[in-house]
């Protein structure tokens, strides 16, 4: 079962009351005749554009009178190569997710752990075939879809964790009155499946044997499906929650009352009192105001035609848990058209199949074109019966003194320029619907230069670049959804294990206060640690040392940022608010080969200073993939550590980032590095 029922807000949260259940199931039937009613033409369109790509250009009226007629049907489908042409872009630039802090809550630290866990989630459920699918799917039909979903880690636990699934798009059913291409404004979508009655009555021996079909009459939804199989929905549902008391705290916090108390190691419920006690105890500030703020929840329950079966269940996030793929869209007067690349090309492809059908009718009556002459001339030679049939060796006839010479052949069916006119029109159609013309398919046309045939390549990808984009866009849902779920799902201490761009996985503990192992935190520690992370690199770690000595308060100043970065740190997953943006490029294997070939070649630069190739060579090391990759970068680190310390104890500048040959001039922050503060000296105050 999805969405393991596990509580997520310490109460139980399975709706009991048989009238809550069968309000919730009247209400799922009626958005259900409403959405399948909206949507049914464009399931139709679909279904018939897939039977097109299957190799079935011919209508289905036409196929039949040629076939009593016994007449021939050319069937070449060129439509599958213009749709492999627009999903092969699609294989070759992966969307990746990227996680982004937005206040005071969230931290880059944080947002690189919530963005990992995505990837580690994406390479579980193998993802990249999953949007494949869908992306595929669009461009055929103009739909597809897969959803977020949640499971236990393992039978030993309690632990969820988040998982993409693949689904029919045939068998989901979205919100028909969402508008957004991503479908983030949906308040409920079904999943159906499809089953056999006598595995219905072992799972559900007490349930009744309905069928949506049952309920619903001749709904369209019923063709998908046999007579000896009932379906089971899964069905999702946004509901509004009462209201909860947002609080704004003093310090500019805004949090809810629950989660305040339990900040403060309080149950959800305490007292209002106790709550503003024990907050400025622990924190000196107060509650200055509060508002009711209503909450989205999502609901999930599993139901036949008659009944429900299962739950309902509050599941975690705010979100319907289906993300849909479009095609191009249009809204003609409030209904949206949707279409994938077939279904504009599909007349213009079968008006090809039929010229070349044409063609071939006319060519091949030309050898059974009949002889023309007198009863006499034939008599006693039944060869001439074959004689268009086969190819006879010797033709006798009789002379008839009726009729002058010998049996002959009027000139036969000739096939007029026209007709080749009209099949190139079909072809030229075909590729003004797709948007694909010759050149990105790699044929030759009339662009001769290459500059030509680039923009004729680029003109087609601007064409089709909309079926990419939103697949971004419901990749980018995806992301939301995912970022959305994680503080319901990833909720206590345990470890979780995350994933880096170049696929090296690590295990993260969360939820919980961890110390890194840094050591003694002396004098020298500090300073060399303020050094190398630019707080100062222009002061030597002695004259730090001796200006900290003048002035304590400075000193404390430097090293809580040394600490920041090398004390205590906690990962809460359930804290912060963040953002998800996508990139659409290469894969990661192909972007990272031409990094390292580009840092190599600038590495290489001529009059390159020898501390900046030292400082940056670990990096270019880092981008290779080979048995002596690691141990070459252990080696390229420890010189940079050694050229870093000698650099500091004699007091020298760092080199110039990014402009090799130039060192950075005295008292002058590095390019791309922030500005420093000045050296403290007595009697004077930080900056």
């Amino acid at each position: 079962m999805p969405h393991n029922s596990r509580d997520i807000e310490g109460g139980n949260t399975v709706a009991k009351a048989k009238d809550s259940k069968e309000v919730t199931h009247a209400q799922a039937l009626e958005r259900f005749d409403r959405d399948e009613e909206n949507v049914a033409t464009e399931r139709n369109l679909q279904i018939k554009d897939l039977e097109y790509l299957a190799n079935a250009p011919w209508p289905d009226d036409v196929r039949r009178k040629r076939v009593d007629q016994k007449r021939p049907m050319i069937s070449v489908n060129i439509i599958p190569s213009y749709v492999d042409q627009v999903v092969g872009d699609m294989r070759q630039n992966k969307i990746s997710i990227k996680i982004r802090a937005m206040d005071e809550n969230s931290d880059e630290e944080g947002a690189r752990v919530r963005e990992g866990l995505i990837r580690q989630i994406e390479y579980a459920s193998n993802a990249e075939n999953i949007y494949l699918r869908a992306g595929t799917s669009t461009v055929q039909m103009g739909y597809g879809a897969w959803r977020v979903n949640t499971r236990r880690v393992h039978e030993g636990t309690q632990n969820q964790e988040i998982y993409l699934q693949a689904v029919n798009p045939h068998n989901t059913l979205i919100d028909s009155a969402s508008i957004l291409d991503d479908g983030s404004d949906a308040t409920h979508g079904f999943i159906f499946e499809s089953m056999k009655y006598r595995d219905f009555e072992h799972n559900w021996p007490d349930a009744k044997r309905l069928s949506w079909q049952d309920v619903l009459g001749n709904s369209p939804q019923g063709r998908w499906y046999k007579s000896d199989e009932l379906i089971i929905a899964e069905y999702y549902y946004q509901r509004i929650e009462p209201p909860r008391n947002l609080l704004i705290l003093s310090d500019g916090t805004e949090i809810f009352e629950p989660d305040l108390a339990n900040e403060l190691g309080m149950s959800g419920d305490s007292n209002r009192d106790d709550i503003e006690m024990i907050l400025w105890e622990q924190r000196q500030i107060i509650i200055q105001d509060e508002e009711k703020i209503e909450t989205k929840a999502i609901y999930y329950c599993k139901m036949s035609g008659a009944e429900i079966l299962e739950g309902p269940t509050k599941i975690a996030g705010k979100y319907i848990p289906i993300i849909p793929v479009y095609g191009k869209r249009i809204n003609i007067k409030g209904e949206i058209k949707t279409r994938g690349l077939t279904r504009n090309a599909i007349v213009p492809s079968q008006l090809y199949n039929y010229q070349l059908t044409a063609q071939l009718e006319v060519l091949s009556l030309q050898p059974k074109v009949p002889y023309i002459g007198t009863p006499k001339q034939f008599e006693g030679h039944p060869e001439w019966n074959r004689a268009n049939l086969g190819t006879e060796s010797l033709l006798k006839y009789n002379p008839d003194p009726q009729a002058e010479g010998k049996p002959a052949r009027e000139a036969g069916p000739q096939i007029s320029q026209s007709m080749f006119a009209a099949s190139e029109q079909c072809m030229k159609d075909i590729q003004r619907t797709t948007g694909i013309h010759d050149a990105s398919l790699g044929a030759k046309s009339n662009e001769t230069s290459g500059r030509a045939i680039l923009a004729r390549q680029r003109e087609s990808d601007n064409a089709n670049f909309a079926y990419q984009d939103n697949l971004a866009l419901s990749v980018a849902h995806t992301g939301r959804v995912i970022l959305d779920m994680i503080p319901d799902v990833y909720d206590s201490p345990r470890t979780i294990r995350t994933m880096a761009m170049n696929g090296d996985t690590d295990n993260i503990k969360i939820n919980q206060t961890l110390m890194r192992d840094t050591g003694q935190l002396g004098d020298e520690v500090t300073a060399y640690e303020a050094w190398r992370m630019g707080m100062n690199p222009n002061v030597p770690p002695d004259q730090m040392i001796q200006a900290w000595q003048q002035d304590p308060e400075g000193r404390a100043q430097w090293e809580q940022n040394v600490q920041q970065k090398m004390g205590k740190y906690e990962i809460d997953l359930t804290k912060g608010r963040h953002d998800v943006v996508v990139s659409v490029g290469p894969a990661y294997a192909s972007a990272r080969l031409e990094a390292q070939t580009q840092l190599i070649e600038y590495l290489g630069i001529d009059n390159a200073d020898p501390r900046w190739v030292a400082l940056n060579r670990p990096t270019v090391v880092g981008n290779m993939d080979h048995e002596a990759a690691d141990e070459m970068k252990e080696n390229a680190e420890l010189i940079r550590d050694l050229v870093m310390k000698e650099m500091a104890a004699i007091g020298a500048p760092p080199p110039a980032l990014g402009i090799p040959g130039t060192p950075a001039e005295a008292g002058a922050p590095a390019s791309g590095a922030p500005a420093r503060p000045p050296v403290i000296s007595q009697g004077e105050n930080r900056a």
